[in-house]
């Protein structure tokens, strides 16, 4: 079950989950005879220098064979355009010098997959842009990937390119992963995609197992991908950071890291040093240069053993100074978001409340589906393929009883079912909402997008969305039930958006789990273009817990520092565009020498939105 979010994981938090999921009939000595046997039977890896950090041999394996296939899959195509023709073309745009590597590496290399490492606000609308034309020239095609609907519109808006969410993609062509089907349907398939380059954005917030997926498919098809990201930025939900290793084994990668988004210079430097520190020891050293960065009014402290609603107060009483602007709210936590929306709530809505009834996601992991454990009477479940609702009514040893009489064991549960739990929403007219789920009936709701209430009748609710239309809604729509209030933001939801003002919060004492990290302090930085303000409770306090928290998945590669059967020189496996650089660069206006950016080692982090 860990393994389901982290590759690697602690002695304590093995004992934790066993303690859990026995409701503490185990003693620590039973479970920790239990770990060693397991040990002593290759279930569980020690790491090769740490006692209490394991993994296991099928999250190794998995990060293995992602690593391998992309080893496969260089050297595999030819160039779709020359770099004499890149140069010209480029010669007199306006792009900065990683911005136009990008273009080169994704038009002129040989290796089938390539990455973009660029860190936020470095422009990679602009590149997609450049490649998206240039390759129409040759009769190639873009096809986005995006980690959620509202993503994948967004990179449709913006550049022009197609776009669906990776999930969908991975879906569609599961009988392909499968082996299913005919040689002549794949060949179709194949002929299809053979002037297609893929490219997936958000890369970092891929999971090991959607990334083998992927480079499968790459293989299977023998379309192009482009994977861009930022190493920097949060990680999957799921376990595995594959966007980093496979840039550690010799990925064929440009990085993009002039940040062009920030208009004010101080901001930009507090963006920068950042980034440069995150995984460093130099993180703490560096930690007040990046707080003065900010100026006088960028880090507040609120006094040692501040309290939601006190972070909550000093958060809500600096956006009434930005009231009416393009202001972002980033919060680390679910329950300190619920205290700023409700002091920001009331500066929007009008008239009488109307309580609704919606339904919030559990998160439950593949393997926490299976445990009736995780279920609770009232819990709704939902069975994605048919788009049916379902209420548990009660638990009968190891099945659930549902309301309308079906006897169900979890084991069976695949990920075609979705776990909910209820809760009470208060609705007026101005209440600005996001959407939490995809409607199958309406292509206006999307998963993360944005409406406001305009209108509330007896039976309907009218919403005015983004492009300026309205929808309206039967209140007993199912489309109804996944939404939520949307005043500000966690650090997850946050990554991909830009406004003008961010105020967030970072919090130097954390009881449970670690949010407030340095990789959510350059996710809430880097939304802003022209100004930042940080709330905490105090900053040399705050330096010192960010110097010990890089907020980093984990990976089995690097827990055992394995691969030797791969054998990388990073210099050389920059391919094409990078090994004789210097000599080619003369051709670029204001070309500055380019270098290849490999990710310092991560540390351990827990990334569950379940308890953001």
């Amino acid at each position: 079950m860990l393994s389901d979010r982290e590759a690697v994981f602690s002695k304590e938090s093995i004992v934790a989950e066993v303690v859990k999921q026995t409701k503490g009939s185990c003693t620590i000595s039973t479970i920790e005879k239990a770990v060693a046997n397991s040990i002593n039977r290759g279930k569980l890896i020690e790491f090769s220098q740490h006692s209490n950090a394991f993994t296991t041999p099928e999250s190794l394996k998995a990060e293995k064979a992602v690593v391998r296939i992309m080893y496969e899959s260089q050297n595999k195509t030819q160039p779709i355009m020359s770099k004499d023709a890149i140069y010209r073309a480029l010669r007199d745009v306006d792009l900065t010098v990683g911005q136009k590597n990008a273009v080169i590496t994704t038009l002129n290399t040989k290796d089938r997959v390539v990455a973009i490492q660029g860190c936020a606000g470095t422009g990679k609308t602009a590149v997609l842009l450049h490649i998206s034309k240039m390759a129409a020239m040759k009769d190639y095609e873009l096809i986005g990937l995006a980690p959620t609907k509202a993503a994948a519109n967004v990179m449709e808006r913006t550049t022009g390119i197609k776009a669906v969410t990776l999930d969908r993609f991975l879906t569609q062509y599961n009988g392909v992963l499968a082996g299913r089907g005919t040689q002549d349907g794949l060949a179709k398939m194949q002929n299809e995609f053979s002037n297609k380059i893929i490219v997936s954005d958000e890369a970092s917030l891929i999971s090991t197992e959607k990334m083998g997926n992927l480079l499968k498919l790459s293989d299977k098809l023998g379309f192009r991908a482009v994977l861009v990201g930022d190493t920097k930025q949060l990680g999957a939900i799921e376990a595995g950071k594959p966007f980093y290793y496979l840039q550690d084994h010799g990925l064929n990668t440009v990085t993009m890291d002039y940040t062009k988004r920030q208009k004010n210079e101080g901001l930009r430097t507090a963006v920068q040093l950042t980034s440069q520190n995150i995984d460093t020891s130099d993180f703490l050293r560096n930690a007040d240069k990046i707080f003065k960065s900010l100026g006088n009014d960028g880090v507040i402290e609120v006094g040692s053993g501040a309290t939601n609603s006190a972070f909550a107060d000093a958060v809500y009483d600096k956006w009434k100074e930005h009231s009416g602007k393009d202001v972002l709210i980033v919060v680390p936590s679910n329950s300190m978001r619920q205290e700023v929306n409700a002091r920001v709530r009331p500066h929007f809505v009008t008239g009488e409340n109307f309580i609704h009834e919606v339904l919030h996601s559990k998160l439950l992991t593949d393997t926490q589906l299976k445990d009736v454990n995780n279920y609770n009477l009232g819990d709704v479940l939902l069975f994605t393929t048919s788009g049916k609702y379902a209420e548990i009514a009660d638990k009968k040893r190891e099945s659930l009883i549902l309301k309308r009489g079906e006897k169900i064991n979890p084991k069976s549960i695949n990920k075609d079912v979705q776990v909910f739990e209820r809760r009470i929403l208060q609705l007026a007219v101005g209440e600005k909402i996001r959407f939490t789920k995809n409607s199958k009936n309406n292509e206006n709701i999307v998963n993360g997008s944005e409406a406001q209430i305009v209108s509330i009748s007896e039976k309907k609710i009218t919403f005015k969305i983004a492009n300026g239309s309205e929808i309206k809604l039967n209140k007993n729509d199912p489309d109804l039930q996944h939404i939520d209030h949307n005043y500000s933001s966690t650090t997850y939801g946050a990554q991909g958006t830009t406004v003008d003002h961010v105020i967030g919060v970072a919090r130097a004492r954390e009881q449970f789990i670690d949010l407030s990290t340095q990789r959510a302090l350059y996710v809430t930085l880097s939304r802003a273009r022209y100004g930042a303000t940080i709330f905490t409770e105090n900053k040399g306090a705050l330096a010192r817990s960010l110097g010990k928290k890089s907020g980093a998945k984990t990976s089995a590669i690097e827990h055992q520092k394995q691969l030797k059967e791969y054998p990388v020189d990073l210099q050389k496996q920059g391919r094409e565009v990078f090994i004789n650089l210097r000599k080619e660069v003369a051709s670029f206006k204001k070309m500055q020498s380019f270098t290849i950016n490999c990710s310092q080692s991560f540390e351990d982090f827990v990334s569950n939105p379940g308890l953001i």
